[in-house]
């Protein structure tokens, strides 16, 4: 590209060779973030994507620009803990939180019409308990009452795996924190935007095309040296790390499910938790929901929640293998994985490494008890007066 065409693209004014190569790189991450929104976007089922550094920064945008067009009232079927690093601003900006009880399902419309609900807020995969809800049932009832739907589909694998807005949703965003290959690189999070949401009362609006997300767009400014997506030499582009990336979720919940199979036929652990089990109470919201991929996260316990999960938690944390994510609940005493390998055979391997490793020190652990049990009868056997141990006398009956 010469400089008359970049002197055309910034208002026409010639910069220095410095500044005209500063600007060039600039232009081409706009070109790069711009097209890699359209693959996710066309990947999302959606009209228009935008993505950020962060998941923090995607669902802010979203909500700020929804709070400008007047709507405030939020229903979370998340948990207060999820939006932990996020309530405090979005208050501040107008919105008020709504967490329903679990049984909501039953008077939802009522709920809605009585709190005065304008957005739905859900999780193709809810990842504090791996529940799956009905999607087709809250978003049918969120139409009826013109209440704009966002789902959280992180879980969902670039839509390989769940494609909410197929099912009606107004609103995609995702979390890329455990997807290595794009936040190394500066991108954390995206928002999908729906060919028409609640909020296109204009006709003129969806005639044209126009996009909640491409007014926040229009504002955005890539400085130079602060870029939202950091470009280095020799490397793939950002559409093609995103299509390469989307494209393994199929096989990561494969792996997924093969890891749940093989956990549950141990006897230290005690549940398997996976969206995709058959004895799960959502199995139905899940098949209906998913193309018979049912995710790549799944949650174990075991048995000895005190000492066995205190070894495991070590054993974890000391060997950190490529491919798999693995997070504890200190409190729920429960462990949770986010596969992000192809490779079953590598996966299985780690965790029958785990579990032998277990096993051997429960073991150890258990004869060690027993040992100190049989020196603790020796020595009381010893404090014993010989009076004490003489058994008393025979008595005839006559």
């Amino acid at each position: 590209m010469n400089k008359k065409i970049i002197s055309q693209i910034y208002d026409g004014q010639l910069y220095d060779r410095y500044d005209l190569d500063v600007r060039l790189k600039q232009y081409d991450v706009h070109q790069e973030v711009n097209k890699a929104e359209k693959i996710i976007a066309y990947l999302e089922s959606g009209s228009d994507a935008m993505i950020t550094k962060s998941f923090k920064q995607a669902r802010f945008s979203l909500f700020n620009s929804l709070r400008k067009e007047g709507l405030k009232n939020l229903l979370s079927f998340s948990s207060k803990n999820h939006w932990k690093e996020d309530s405090n601003a979005l208050q501040k900006i107008g919105y008020t939180f709504f967490f329903p009880e679990p049984s909501v399902d039953e008077y939802l419309s009522a709920y809605i019409v009585q709190n005065k609900i304008d957005i739905i807020y859900l999780e193709s995969i809810n990842e504090s308990n791996l529940k799956v809800l009905d999607f087709r049932f809250i978003i049918h009832i969120a139409k009826i009452h013109n209440v704009l739907v966002v789902v959280n589909n992180t879980q969902g694998g670039f839509g390989n795996l769940f494609n909410p807005i197929n099912k009606g949703a107004d609103f995609v965003i995702a979390d890329l924190k455990d997807v290595k290959p794009l936040f190394d690189i500066n991108v954390g999070g995206y928002v999908v935007e729906n060919v028409i949401t609640q909020i296109k009362s204009k006709v003129e609006d969806i005639i044209t095309g126009n996009t909640l997300l491409g007014s926040i767009k229009s504002k955005r400014v890539i400085e130079p040296r602060k870029r939202l997506v950091r470009v280095t030499s020799g490397r793939e582009s950002l559409d093609e790390i995103i299509l390469d990336v989307s494209s393994k979720y199929i096989k990561y919940s494969h792996v997924a499910d093969t890891l749940t199979d093989w956990l549950s036929c141990h006897d230290l652990i005690m549940d398997v938790t996976y969206p995709g089990r058959k004895s799960s109470l959502d199995y139905e919201n899940t098949s209906s929901c998913f193309k018979n991929n049912f995710g790549a996260i799944l949650k174990f316990k075991l048995w000895d929640q005190d000492y066995g999960y205190a070894i495991l938690n070590g054993y974890m944390a000391s060997q950190k293998p490529s491919g798999i994510i693995i997070r504890s609940d200190v409190s729920q005493k429960e462990i949770t994985v986010i596969v992000r390998s192809v490779n079953v055979t590598d996966v299985l391997a780690y965790f029958k490494k785990l579990i032998d490793l277990l096993r051997k020190d429960l073991e150890y652990r258990h004869q060690l008890s027993l040992q100190q049990n049989e020196v603790k009868v020796w020595d009381k056997l010893r404090q014993l007066s010989l009076r004490e141990l003489v058994v008393p006398p025979y008595k005839y009956i006559h």
